[in-house]
């Protein structure tokens, strides 16, 4: 702890000089800003979560989405289009962009990023921001908490310990917190592992989410895994916690399977793209193909046709939904906590 002990003192200071008013924050107005984020350095499933909510809140609202677009080679506020790339938005403004049809934009600078939305779509209510927990520049009016089931915060230690970039007691400044990738197998609250019971303080804003995978297929011809009878299949990934897509790719017995990893958010490389397909001669007779993630893949097929390399490949989807049947639950919570923002306003 001694090693960690200025570094916790650093961050508790901070939260005390914005919550003294020493450091001040800045809030938008006109709009109610939902942040989303979480303690930890990654993984815990932001992305799918921000979809969701999106998708929850999409028929009653009229609502944008604002990333930092981290990873990206650009700088400023920029809308993301289809027709862009990883390196202009970052991989994950991208793949929300191209799997929700929301308005998203990109701006290192949230306050100001929200500004010009509010300029260039002024019927915008609502504006999600992506990994936006922390920044406390910003004065969010509903903020959401992810922490990830196999290493919840309250269990876990601060780096170099754990995996914490925050303090624990920052947790508290979250009106829900909602524990991600909680296994498939457990199909109830009683089931939950009893290291696993959250705090007390969230009561009923507590919920659990667990991981829903879509049909594995190839954008380039629609072709579905399921249409294969024997392949060998890379999985290929630049994500923060890549051992759940490792074990859900190790599901699909009998086939056979290697890995490829990068760092999170890394681009891939003419040597990346030469390595994969040495890899993909290992596969003994079988069909090889490349299996990424949605937030990979626009990133791998660029670096695939910019090298002339000669590979399939084929995305997992994936979405989440509020385990334990309790989606209405929050949905309804979630809104009437919407409702109580826009009447202060």
């Amino acid at each position: 702890m001694i090693i960690s002990l200025p570094y916790f003192l650093v961050l508790y200071v901070r939260h005390l000089f914005y919550d003294i008013g020493l450091f001040k924050s800045k809030k938008n107005v006109g709009v109610v800003t939902i942040a989303i984020g979480n303690l930890n350095v990654g993984g815990s499933g932001k992305t799918p979560m921000t979809k969701y909510i999106f998708n929850l809140l999409r028929s009653n609202f009229n609502v944008a989405i604002l990333s930092r677009g981290y990873g990206r080679k650009s700088k400023g506020f920029f809308e993301v289009l289809d027709s862009g790339d990883a390196e202009t938005y970052g991989d994950e403004a991208l793949e929300i962009k191209k799997s929700t049809r929301a308005k998203v934009y990109v701006c290192e600078d949230r306050y100001d990023g929200i500004e010009n939305i509010k300029k260039l779509e002024p019927s915008v209510d609502i504006v999600l921001l992506d990994d936006a927990l922390q920044h406390r520049k910003l004065k969010t009016d509903i903020k959401i908490l992810l922490s990830l089931y196999e290493a919840p915060y309250y269990n876990d230690q601060l780096l170099p310990f754990g995996q914490l970039r925050d303090i624990k007691m920052a947790a508290a400044y979250a009106d829900f917190l909602i524990t991600t990738k909680t296994p498939l197998e457990i199909t109830a609250p009683d089931e939950v592992e009893i290291h696993h019971h959250t705090p007390f303080q969230y009561g009923e804003t507590a919920y659990y989410s667990q991981l829903v995978y879509g049909n594995i297929t190839n954008p380039e011809n629609n072709q579905s895994l399921n249409d294969i009878d024997d392949c060998f299949v890379l999985g290929v990934s630049a994500i923060a916690n890549p051992h759940v897509f490792q074990n859900k790719i190790k599901s699909l017995t009998p086939w056979a399977y290697d890995f490829y990893k990068k760092i999170d958010h890394s681009f891939f490389t003419e040597n990346d793209c030469k390595k994969i397909e040495a890899l993909l001669l290992n596969s003994e007779g079988h069909k090889a193909l490349v299996l990424c993630t949605e937030k990979d893949y626009d990133k791998l097929y660029f670096a695939k046709k910019k090298y002339g390399c000669n590979f399939d490949i084929y995305i997992l989807p994936v979405s989440v939904n509020i385990a334990f049947d309790k989606d209405a639950f929050f949905e309804e919570a979630l809104i009437d906590l919407i409702r109580k923002n826009q009447n202060i306003e």
